[in-house]
């Protein structure tokens, strides 16, 4: 049986949190693994979630409602925020977020409190993706549907039916992502309750391959239809898989391009999603010729970030001046004129600022050629911002900065590296200490380490 078959009920125990399978009809089951007998209601399918007696909207309205409410990120509750770095927690800090999940849980259901029913369903999404990529399938199944036991709103309903359906589908068990999906509101004004139930049914439509069913709930195109920032990536890998399945790669390309050009955390999230939804063999023809693309031209940009381009000219500009130097030289030795002396005070000047713009192009010019070599070949990893300085070099009027940084590699410890980089005013604020960066690691070198900021 399917871990996130809807046929029977999988709850996390309340003491010890451990998956604990119980009939439909609930009751007092113990728990395998630690004895606590966890006294479990009926679950509850039979409430459709959309609001009895709605007034009927013109869609063209709705679809204006929803987009009113697009271009939010969806954050964590400032009461659980010391739980994350980045966009996720810590491999340290789970221990403690499952606790604080736990309790979200047993406030919710003692006070109906809303701000204990964000926390839940904030954690539940978080923690439940990463179960899921870990292989533990019965943790994310029980903290989904403990998370549906729990509350009460219809939007964090949809959200944990939602999340259900995706994993059971994932699963292979399409019967049962069909029965978790079937009571959510396909037409409601809320944009986080309408993209869970969108994203879904394009996700069970991507598994009943219609593709057209898949481009008509997501939009042709990413402006179409509005979906929360939190779906949007998977939405786009839906989307384009659709128009590839349809026949139409380059579209899906182009499409998956756009959102690539979102940034490095948009291109992290959608290499794990194509792998982590392996069996739906997303994209197959279409992330790979996107990501080929658009590397390159990121490779172009990483290598402009450290004085790549303006390297080259100094370079070739220095090695100009160099060459006039030592023909001014040849002439002044040869013809001893006064002309020819005058010659030789154009040379006292040309010689040194040939010298320091072939030898200052030349480093920058290394320095855009590794970047562009580690933002092709380089490993992906994690950097926490650990100080930011100004090396006291300038280009155009911005500054070159040393950036030290804790990186963190899959399968090794994390370990402290410096690289260097220019950056514009504007980027300056996203560089604090604290903050988190995607980066590129030479695999033979681990010392040398680029921020993924193109």
């Amino acid at each position: 049986m399917s871990a996130f078959s809807a046929n029977m009920r999988v709850l996390l125990c309340n003491q010890c949190l451990a998956p604990v399978q119980a009939p439909l009809a609930g009751g007092q089951v113990p728990c395998q693994r630690c004895g606590t007998v966890n006294p479990i209601q009926p679950r509850d399918d039979r409430t459709p979630l959309a609001p009895p007696g709605r007034p009927a909207v013109p869609e063209a309205e709705r679809i204006n409602r929803l987009r009113a409410q697009d271009g939010k990120p969806w954050l964590p509750p400032p009461s659980i925020q010391a739980l994350f770095e980045g966009p996720g927690i810590p491999d340290w800090k789970v221990q403690e977020a499952m606790a604080v999940w736990n309790q979200a849980r047993f406030e919710l259901r003692q006070t109906a409190s809303f701000d204990a029913g964000e926390r839940l369903v904030f954690l539940t999404s978080i923690l439940g993706s990463r179960f899921g990529r870990a292989n533990e399938p019965w943790v994310q199944r029980g903290l989904l549907e403990s998370a549906l036991d729990a509350v009460t709103l219809p939007r964090q309903r949809q959200m944990m039916r939602g999340g259900l359906a995706r994993a059971a589908g994932r699963d292979g068990d399409w019967t049962s992502a069909e029965t978790w999906l079937a009571p959510c509101d396909p037409q409601s004004d809320d944009l986080e309750s309408d993209s869970e139930w969108r994203v879904t049914r394009a996700y069970l439509d991507s598994g009943r391959r219609d593709w057209n069913a898949v481009i008509s709930v997501l939009g042709r195109t990413p402006d179409e239809v509005p979906i929360r920032d939190s779906m949007d990536t998977l939405a786009a890998v839906l989307r384009a898989n659709a128009w590839e399945q349809a026949g139409q790669l380059p579209t899906a390309t182009q499409l998956l391009m756009m959102e690539m050009a979102k940034g490095p955390h948009s291109r992290e999230t959608m290499r794990r999603i194509v792998e982590y939804h392996a069996p739906l063999r997303l994209c197959t023809g279409s992330f790979a010729a996107a990501d080929a693309q658009y590397s390159q031209e990121a490779a172009k940009v990483a290598g402009s970030s450290v004085g790549g381009g303006v390297g080259g000219f100094l370079f070739y500009l220095g090695a100009l001046f160099l060459l006039a130097s030592a023909g001014l030289g040849i002439w002044a030795a040869v013809d001893r004129s006064t002309t020819s002396m005058s010659a030789l005070t154009v040379l006292t000047g040309l010689v040194p600022a040939g010298l320091i713009m072939f030898f200052l192009g030349r480093g920058l010019r290394n320095a855009g050629k590794r970047a562009e070599r580690l933002r092709l070949h380089g490993l992906r990893g994690q950097g926490a911002i650990l100080g930011v300085a100004r090396t006291g070099t300038e280009i155009n009027n911005v500054p070159m900065m040393r950036i030290r940084l804790r990186v963190q590699l899959e399968g090794m410890p994390p370990y402290e590296a410096e690289t260097k980089m220019l950056i514009p005013p504007q980027v300056m604020a996203q560089l604090t200490p604290g903050a988190t960066v995607s980066v590129r690691v030479d695999p033979q070198n681990p010392a040398d380490v680029m921020i993924e900021g193109a």
